[in-house]
This record gives C-alpha cells, structure tokens and sequence, in this order.
C-alpha cells in the first residue's frame, strides 16, 4: 500500500487495516489477531530452550506460544514475528537490537521481556512474561468505563511508556492501543507488544515507513514520517485511548485509508463533552491536547500527561458518583463483573493532601533543633524558626492507638522474592513516628502472606530461614481507590479485584550486602543528648546493633542501582551530573528511601547516627573531642576529609563533614513526652531530622560559629526541601526486627 504525500519518498507500510480490531479475536497477552484457521501452521515443540505448551494466538505478526523455561523453570511467552516477504540478515539483527533495547525495562506496568533469540528451524522469537488477563479491548467490549476507571487506567499506561521513552534512550512503542493494553488478574495495567517499539536514534533510517495500528496513529507516523517520531506520537495514541474509553467511540472513523489519514491530518475530533456532557471538562481538554495536530502542542512527556490526569482527580472524583450517563451508569456492572474495575494500583491521594504537600514543597520551613556540644551556635546565627523543645523527664515509649479508627481495616497482600519469607509490620504511631512494638502484627503464614492492617505508615520487616532479610516501609490507604500519585515503593499500592491491597514485592538482597559497611554494636542503654543543652536533653535509648555505609551515597552509586537515573528531584540538571564519587546531594527523602530499599538497606534513624558519629556516646565528634580539627568545611568526594573518621571494623568517614544527612526519624518533639501539650509545636507535616552538620552547611554555605554544635545537632528538614548541602548513607539492621524487643525505644532511667 503506497501513501502519497508531498516532499517525502513514498511510504512502505506495515499498517493494519481500519478495521482489524472488529475482523480478528485477540489474544489476552499480545493483542495478535487470530487468523481463521487456528491450525494453519503447525505448534512447534521446541522454540530454541523453550519447551513449547499451546499456542496462544496468531496473526499478520506472527505465532504466539506458551512455552516453558527448563533453566529459570517458568512459564513464558514466545512469539515469532511474521513477515510474508521475509526477513534479510540486517533486519533480524535490528529487530534483535530492538528487542535487547526492549528488554532493558523493567516497570510494574510493562510487560518484560526476557529474551531474544534467532534459532536455525524458526529464525528470529522473543520471550516475554506470560500474563494472564483480558486486553483492554476485550473489556470494552464488555461495557462501558467509568470516568475514574478511565483515569487510573491511563495514568498507568503514561507511566509504563514514560519508562519506555526515558530509560532507553528514547523508545517508542509506535503501536499503543487497547488490544496492547493488559489488564492483568490483579486489575493492573501491563502494556505489551513492543514489536514496534524503537528508539530515537534509529529514526532516521525509517524515513518512509509507516508502522502502527492506522486508527491510532498520529498525524506524523500516518504520514510515513517515522524519522519525526518521539515519546509524543505514544501521547497521541494514548489520547486515543483515553477518548475511547471515556466516549466508547472513537476520534477518527473514516473506512478508507485515504480518508482515514486525511481525517487524522486535516480534522478536530469531535469534542468529548458533545457525546457526553457529564465528561469533566478539565479531562476533555487533556484528552485534546494529546491530541493536537502539532506535535509541539501535546504534552512534552507522557510524564507530563500522568501529573495533569492526577491533578484532574478533584472534577473526575465530583463526577464519580453523581454521574447517571453511560459513563459512570455502569460502575455497579463494573465492580460486579469486570476483574479490573476496582482493580488499578493506587496513591492515596487525597485532594486536601495534594494542595498540602505542593503549598509545603514551595513554602518549606527549616525548624531548628539546638544541638549538641558544649557551647550552642550563637543566637544571631540560628535559623528562623520554632525550636522544639522539652522539659519533661525521659520516658519509656509507649503503645499508642493506631492513626486511623480502629473499625477501618483492609486485607494486605504482602509478597517477597524470594518467597517463604516470615512477614512482620509495625505501624508507625503518629506523633513521633517510632514503630510500634505493642501493636505488632505478625502474618500467621510465609509469604505471599495477607495481613490485616489499617490505613497508615508501616515498619515491614522480611526474613527467609537462610538469614537473609529486608526492612522496607509501605503504606495502607485510607481510600484504596484513590488516585496514583508517587512512584516510589513506599507510597505506591495496588487494589484487587477482590479489594485486597497489593504492596510492591519486597526484594530480599543477598546476605553479604553488608561487606565494606562500618559496623556498630549498639546499647541497651545509650545516653543520647547532651547536658549542655536544654534543647536536646539527655535520656536513655535502647539502640540495637546495625550497620552502616562507610561514606555518603554517591552520584555512581545512586545511578548504579536506579537504571543509570537522575532521582526525580535532580532532574532538573539533565546531563550535568557532578562526578561519580561526589556525595549526592539536593535529594528529596522520597528518592533517598527509594534508593535505600533498591540497595537492599535502609536509612538510619537519628539514635543510630549520633551513636556513630559520636562512637557510641563517648566523644563529641567523630574523630574526638577538639572542635579546633574542623577549621573549614568544604564539599568534597564520598570518604572526605580524612580526619573526619569512625573506626567501626572499618573507617566509616564524613558524619560531621561534607555533606549533611537525612534520616528517617519523624521531626518531633526530643524527646518524645507522655504528657504532650499543644503549647508544644507538632511535627510539621512531612518534615524528617537531618544529622551531620547545622543549616548553613545545608545551604552549602557554611558558616564557622556554627561548627562547634557537632553531631548531636538537629534539623528538620521538610522531605521535598532541595537543599545543596544535604545527602544521605544507608544503614542495616544486624539482624532483623521481627521482635518489639529488637525496636529502638526508650528507657526508663
């Protein structure tokens, strides 16, 4: 098929026709059409390794198979791609480039590939996930979608494509549309089909040809202009998506080719809100703008498109259940029959929350803490605002009531990898933010285990018979239908069909993820606090053995476990990264906990880092007790100044040096009273204590007086605070917590 256009070669075409998704049944993981004749070629047995099971589906791409792996002993599956007119050498080796490009994405809401290959018998198969489910076009045959059905669901697909166009190099799925959009058994989101996909910097030998599913093309890819093509012409496609569902027709519907391409070049869709008015308008205008002519005027990223559908949440959750339209009419069929309808992974995001955190994220306020040594900064160089304080005597922690009302409770999944893992949470309680041992909840079964767990923050602790273990925190919603908001594994859940709340799987590191870490003992009773100082008295704490990194995070280390990625609070530095072994710095907490739970470790708490830096307790600073050895203080790589040292089986270097540090302690009153009083300033919402050195070492302008407060000094930082001085070091627990005995905790004098 030729399709002319002006001042460009003629186009060769891959296209499918129009009509294709009503002329062929589609098979749940590829969204293959199934030719006539299920038999017209024959079921292998054998794929390369692959001990092929069934076939799965047929059609002008190719074979897929269920197939079993006898090395990782798992079920997968294989395609082969079909081309009538065959396949020279150059292309099977580019379409095996692509495929190893594919396979470097790893997303929750991605499809993985696992393998490509080229065998003698069938020539070149890729080997992906086998996922059971229904594509997307199968459950809108089905019925009709509600409107925050249809949000969650885009919003998953932009993420998915997002990691796609940014974490290698630019790929492009080229073929986004409903029958290559899985709704897994969980309700979750997976697109497939990356058969299509590629990357930017092949363009322009693709100058001519057109790839795609016609009806969902964008006006550049239509044209045969595929040497144009970037993350945008996905936008599109996903703009087509979301009309779709939102209208249960689509944007353009000629028959004819020509006449297709001439609509999708030259014509507006028809507004949303002219089939239905009960559309929120502010969705209608995203949904356009996806769909703009002009490559130029859709969103930038598929980022982009994400954050304005979760900013939509407001109008979509107004319309949600006032809605008596074809739209929303069918939410009751949905919830009864459809196994995704209450099923997408969601944030508990709130509207009130989201306003909060954005007016907290420009207006941060640093509350200061008075410090540690024998004299305190002086008054004229202190920060602004309120320090927190105490006068109460230490107390033994006690148990507190949960956040949330005891009546409101909801099933966890809770799953590791490896699995068989003992599974423990502790909810955070809510003043100070130490887990809490009195209401420990442990899972009656290994895992995947179900525990019941209400709304809140959680201290989660993992550990296979063998020794090895995890700590990671997660969170229960409220509204576990909410709207996604984060990616990070913290924050993030997913909501079965069964209304179960899904965690993201805990990945539990190898035992020796602790080599080159400084170790500590710890103290059943530790002296934390200074009596200098009536801000930071002292008191006693019981502090477990743990470990800790020997230095800063780096920038080499940050990217070496997150896909060679920026953390999403320094992206705005693009390519201007500072060098490998320089301590990362200006990162959100958000990204610092991330990080640590991709590492295998934790952050520490502010207990165990002045334990270190104060080798436990006995001297003011870490290299000793003369505030002379610290006449200037600078920036510069992981492990530096040499001075600045703590020996812990090894050198654990820079506590009370180059950049300061987060951890995960809750900024409260220190230390935590009984009889708490509103004369007393809460924790600022979203607000942690940072350790290691005083304000203007935070701004990166460190100012001399104030070096004398050393390490028992704190700060409350708020977690979106972009401050250049502050980073972050990993620590872990010796063994793990799966006991309220193993808990840090006050002690009664």
């Amino acid at each position: 098929m030729v399709v002319p256009h002006s001042n460009q070669p003629e186009p060769q075409t891959r296209a499918r026709s129009p009509d294709e998704n009503t002329q062929a049944s589609r098979h749940p993981l590829t969204g293959t059409s199934a030719p006539a004749s299920p038999n017209s070629q024959a079921t292998p047995e054998q794929i390369d390794r692959y001990k092929v099971r069934s076939r799965l589906g047929a059609g002008a791409f190719g074979q897929v198979y269920l197939a079993f792996d006898p090395v990782i002993k798992r079920e997968v599956a294989v395609k082969i791609p079909g081309r009538p007119e065959g396949w020279s050498d150059r292309e099977e080796d580019d379409f095996l480039e692509e495929a190893r490009r594919a396979a470097r994405l790893r997303h929750p809401h991605i499809v993985t590939i696992y393998d490509a290959g080229k065998c003698p018998k069938h020539g070149v198969f890729i080997v992906m996930e086998y996922v059971k489910g229904q594509t997307l076009a199968e459950y809108l045959k089905r019925q009709t979608i509600g409107v925050d059905t249809c949000v969650r669901f885009i919003i998953q697909a932009a993420d998915a494509v997002h990691e796609a166009h940014t974490d290698t190099k630019g790929l492009v799925h080229r073929d986004l549309k409903p029958s290559n959009i899985m709704l897994d058994e969980r309700g979750n989101i997976r697109v497939t089909d990356f058969g299509l996909a590629m990357s930017e910097e092949c363009q322009a030998s693709e100058r001519g040809l057109i790839s795609g599913t016609l009806r969902y093309m964008s006006p550049e890819q239509i044209s045969g202009q595929a040497h144009f093509l970037d993350g945008r012409s996905d936008i599109w496609s996903l703009g087509v998506v979301l009309y779709e569902c939102l209208t249960g027709r689509l944007p353009f519907t000629s028959e004819g080719f020509a006449e297709l391409r001439e609509e999708i070049l030259e014509r507006e869709p028809k507004p949303l809100r002219q089939i239905n008015d009960r559309i929120p308008k502010r969705l209608e205008a995203i949904c356009l703008k996806c769909l703009s002519k002009s490559i130029s005027d859709r969103f930038p990223t598929s980022h982009d498109l994400a954050d304005a559908l979760r900013e939509s949440a407001i109008e979509v959750e107004s319309s949600r259940d006032s809605d008596s339209s074809p739209l929303s009419s069918a939410r009751t069929q949905e919830d009864q029959e459809a196994p995704s309808a209450t099923g997408l992974g969601t944030v508990g995001w709130t509207p009130a929350a989201m306003i909060a955190t954005v007016v907290a994220a420009i207006c941060a306020v640093t509350f200061w803490f008075a410090g540690g040594g024998a004299s305190e900064p002086p008054e004229t160089d202190r920060p602004n605002g309120h320090p927190i304080t105490s006068a109460s005597p230490p107390v033994e922690q006690p148990s507190t009531p949960a956040t949330v009302p005891a009546q409101i409770v909801h099933d966890v999944a809770v799953m590791t990898h490896p699995a068989g893992a003992r599974v423990v949470a502790y909810p955070l309680e809510q003043r100070y933010g130490l887990p809490d041992g009195g209401l420990r909840i442990a899972a009656t079964e290994r895992s995947p285990a179900t525990l019941q767990l209400a709304p809140g923050r959680y201290l989660v602790a993992v550990a296979l018979d063998d020794g090895r273990f995890h700590e990671v925190y997660r969170t229960v919603p409220e509204n576990k239908h909410g709207l996604p908001h984060k990616s990070y594994a913290h924050t993030r859940w997913l909501t079965r069909v069964d209304g179960t709340v899904e965690w993201p799987e805990v990945d539990i590191p190898p035992a020796d993820i602790v080599e080159g870490m400084g170790l500590f003992a710890g103290s059943p009773r530790f002296q934390v606090g200074d009596s200098a100082s009536s801000k930071t008295p002292k008191h006693t704490r019981f502090v477990a053995g743990f470990h800790l990194d020997p230095h800063e995070t780096t920038w080499g280390e940050f990217l070496a476990h997150n896909e060679n990625q920026a953390p999403a609070s320094l992206r705005r530095l693009g390519d201007q990264l500072p060098d490998d072994d320089m301590p990362i710095a200006g990162i959100w907490y958000d990204d610092a906990l991330m990080y640590a739970e991709k590492a295998g470790k934790r952050l520490p708490t502010e207990t165990e880092y002045e334990y270190a830096a104060t080798a436990g307790g006995t001297r003011r600073f870490p290299w000793g007790d003369d505030a002379d050895i610290l006449k200037e203080w600078s920036f510069g790589p992981a492990g530096t100044p040499k001075f600045d040292r703590v020996d812990a089986g090894r050198p654990v270097f820079g506590l009370y040096s180059n950049v300061a540090e987060w951890t995960c302690s809750w900024a409260s009153v220190y230390p935590p009273r009984l009889d708490y009083q509103p004369a007393f300033p809460p924790r600022p919402e979203g607000s942690y204590i940072v350790r290691g050195g005083p304000l203007s070492v935070i701004e990166r302008n460190p100012v001399p007086a104030q070096f004398v407060a050393g390490p028992r000094y704190r700060l409350a930082q708020h977690e979106k605070a972009l401050q250049p001085g502050l980073g972050f070091r990993c620590a872990r627990s010796v063994r793990p917590r799966l006991e309220a005995t193993d808990l840090e905790r006050f002690v009664r004098d």
